[in-house]
């Protein structure tokens, strides 16, 4: 046992499993097996993958490395087939079974016999490759297929569904635009086209919002806040600004209260209250009869982290489990195929989970069967709770509340213009509209197009003694941007208002113009109450730092 004579190859020993042979370089076991099976030299390889050493394997039995059920009956029957064939060389199939280490332990090894004739005798040589890693690596694979092919998948069905939520409002928009060009159209149509096109408008720029949302919050750039808020107050902005939607539909809108409630907790107001509005405003879309319910508790009011839940209930179609497993999925719908009868980009959901998890909370799907409805939570963190009134009796001690508007508090800025205005805007369209709203409000405007122009209008008119109270900048201009000339602008020591308009919306968008010397930020498309607010505010200022009033001296 301890040597085997070849003619062809002399004397084999258990030296030669040791690392001065040239089979100590291989990666992969090699193992020599006589015609009974047993094993007649063992590799260094050999000893690292099963354990064994040489001395402890040479003339034991193959099956007892490999699995038990791999039988001597396998290898006798392969070597009496090759004994049939005559003399020679001949290498047999690769075959992957189980091996067995000295542990115990099995793993899955990939067996390649070469058979040969050593003093007329059969026997075999056994390649012997650890495929663990391989079947690892070949698992992660497909599950990299799959989740490529799953969002491949997902990406059409986007793309598709998108083309239509962006195609079918631009339709309408386009359409009626067209129509408002005919001049047989009464007062009545001229003003049901003009709120078709409005309608549709808002259509699209919640689609590139909730876009925008989403893309904030993956990024961790989204502004999130944490102030002394009404929650009373917030709700009763959702049912005023739903519940004529509701109304159009023939659905009521139900607000309720369960328990005291806090009269303030601490958190982000529009946040809270862009989530309710998308929740509530979907229960509205996919509820053709009944209603919608708006439910309000405090939850775990004795803990150290109490929250406040609001459930939305819908009498909707309700869901499948599959359906339902979708929901947050970023650009997936519960029903993606081309029939759907409502629209939307399937972004809402994701944005108002990834929301309510900034605040410290969560939405999730409390329940929903087909033909049942749904009912969804929403949970955010109320901050702590000490000293805060809890109102036992909210609907009536919010009254005041249920009619708050979601105008800008505190902000007094006239809707009337005085001052003499810079637009710098390459786009001749929205210098037109811009123009048009700022000299129907009262402005002084003068337009240019680029950052160049911009720069040299702005110098001449200090120069005249009569400066822009406020410039309106776009960033995006050819021959000299509006960073750039913003920047030129502050480096000669202009220091009247220049506020960045932009189409560029991110949190990092904001911080760039206000980087680059602006002074406040509006973004496109405009809104012209609030673009208005923010101007006369801006031109405010200007007047009252060039008009300061006297001093009153004793």
């Amino acid at each position: 046992m301890g040597e085997w004579h070849s003619e062809r190859w002399g004397t084999l020993r258990r030296n030669d499993a040791e690392p001065g042979s040239l089979a100590a370089y291989a990666s992969d076991a090699i193992i020599l097996v006589d015609e009974g099976g047993a094993i007649r030299f063992w590799s260094t390889a050999a000893a690292r993958m099963f354990g064994w050493t040489a001395e402890e394997t040479l003339g034991r039995g193959m099956h007892s490395v490999l699995a038990p059920w791999w039988g001597r009956a396998d290898y006798q029957g392969a070597f009496a087939s090759l004994a049939a064939m005559g003399a020679g060389p001949a290498i047999g199939q690769v075959i992957r079974v189980l091996a067995l280490r000295r542990d115990g332990t099995e793993f899955p090894v990939e067996l390649s016999l070469t058979t040969i004739k050593l003093a007329g005798q059969p026997c075999a040589v056994g390649i012997i490759r650890d495929i663990t890693s391989y079947r690892r690596v070949k698992a992660e694979l497909r599950l990299a297929q799959e989740a490529a092919e799953a969002a491949n998948q997902a990406k059409s069905e986007f793309l598709a569904n998108m083309s239509h939520e962006i195609r079918t409002p631009m339709t309408a928009i386009l359409g009626y635009a067209e129509i408002l060009r005919a001049e047989n159209l009464s007062q009545a149509e001229r003003l049901d086209a003009i709120r078709t096109i409005t309608s549709n408008g808002e259509s699209l720029l919640r689609i590139l919002t909730d876009i925008l949302d989403l893309s904030e919050i993956e990024a961790g750039s989204a502004a999130i806040e944490c102030a002394h808020c009404s929650p009373g107050r917030v709700v009763a902005e959702v049912e005023a600004l739903l519940n004529v939607r509701a109304a159009g539909r023939g659905l009521r809108l139900e607000i309720e209260y369960e328990g005291a409630v806090p009269e303030t907790i601490q958190t982000d107001p529009v946040r809270l209250r862009q989530i309710l509005v998308n929740l509530v405003g979907n229960a509205i879309k996919f509820t053709e009869l009944g209603g919608v319910r708006l439910i309000t508790r405090l939850a775990a009011p004795n803990t150290g982290a109490p929250f406040l839940q609001f459930d939305v209930v819908d009498t909707g179609p309700g869901m499948t489990a599959e359906q339902a497993a979708r929901l947050f999925t970023p650009f997936s719908q519960a029903n993606t195929s081309s029939t759907r009868t409502h629209g939307g980009a399937g972004l809402g959901l994701a944005v108002s989970k990834r929301l309510a998890n900034a605040l410290g909370g969560d939405v999730c799907l409390v329940e929903t069967r087909p033909g049942h409805g749904s009912r969804f939570r929403v949970a955010v963190n109320t901050g702590p709770l000490d000293g805060v009134k809890l109102l036992d009796d909210p609907r009536a001690a919010l009254a005041a509340a249920a009619t708050a508007t979601l105008a800008v508090p505190g902000d007094d800025a006239p809707l009337h213009l005085s001052g003499r205005i810079l637009l710098a805007e390459d786009g001749p369209d929205n210098q037109r509209l811009i123009a048009h709203v700022l000299e129907k409000a009262g402005a002084a405007v003068t337009v240019v197009e680029n950052g160049q122009l911009a720069v040299d209008a702005a110098l001449a008119a200090r120069a005249a003694a009569r400066p822009f109270h406020v410039i309106l900048m776009d960033m995006q201009m050819p021959i000299m941007d509006g960073y750039t000339a913003t920047q030129s602008l502050r480096k000669v020591g202009y220091t009247q208002p220049i506020l960045a308009l932009t189409a560029h919306a991110l949190a990092e968008d904001r911080q760039k113009c206000l980087d680059a010397g602006c002074d406040d930020y509006a973004s496109k498309p405009i809104q012209r109450q609030a673009l208005l607010r923010q101007v006369g505010k801006w031109t405010l200022r200007a007047e009252c730092d060039a008009n300061p009033q006297p001093v009153a001296r004793a």
